[in-house]
């Protein structure tokens, strides 16, 4: 744990599994760690959080997800957190979506992306999640830009404005209204911003 107002770092428990190609997201103030693989290629269904406001306290487990999956991508609204594609243990480029809300005794399934995808990066403006680049179902580097709006019930991923290069293994961030995605194969010294 970094805190940036004292310039110190200090030493958390562990998680209670090992992962790899796992993906961070948060629900209020809990900070989880949702699936990806300990036993490289089997994916893990499991989703442990750790309490912001009492850290030392260790790592809880919470509910599981219904799909196991690796190399996905996780968006947090604040209360909703979703784990979005992957891959599956039959090494399936998934297109499926899970949401766990706090307090919730199992993920929701929402509607699926349009492309199936893994190594992407996600964020979340308010209530909509976007979901940027990755690998496609040909092992291509993704340009596209999908968004939910979990707001809306029933609502479908809608297909946004492209970036002008394709890119995996990218890092997307989320600050005010706009979207920054960074780096990844591809086009690795670049930074686009999408508003």
């Amino acid at each position: 744990l970094y805190g940036p107002a004292s310039d110190n770092h200090a030493d958390l428990p562990s998680m209670g599994t090992t992962r790899d190609s796992f993906g961070m997201g948060r629900l209020g103030g809990l900070v989880c760690a949702v699936g990806g693989t300990e036993h490289y290629p089997t994916p893990l269904d499991s989703c442990e959080c750790l309490d912001t406001a009492n850290p030392g306290a260790g790592w809880s487990a919470m509910a599981s997800m219904g799909a196991a999956r690796v190399a996905h991508a996780v968006a947090s609204t604040g209360d909703t957190m979703c784990a979005i594609g992957g891959w599956d243990a039959d090494r399936n480029i998934l297109a499926s979506v899970e949401c766990l809300s706090q307090g919730a005794a199992a993920g929701v399934v929402v509607a699926s992306l349009n492309t199936a995808r893994i190594s992407h990066g996600a964020a979340a403006v308010g209530e909509v999640i976007f979901v940027v680049g990755g690998y496609g179902a040909h092992f291509n580097g993704l340009s596209s830009v999908e968004a939910l709006d979990l707001g809306v019930d029933g609502g479908r991923w809608e297909e946004k404005a492209p970036m002008p290069y394709g890119r995996y293994g990218l890092a997307v961030v989320a600050a005010g209204t706009k979207l920054f995605a960074v780096g990844g194969d591809g086009d690795p010294n670049t930074l686009e911003i999408y508003e």
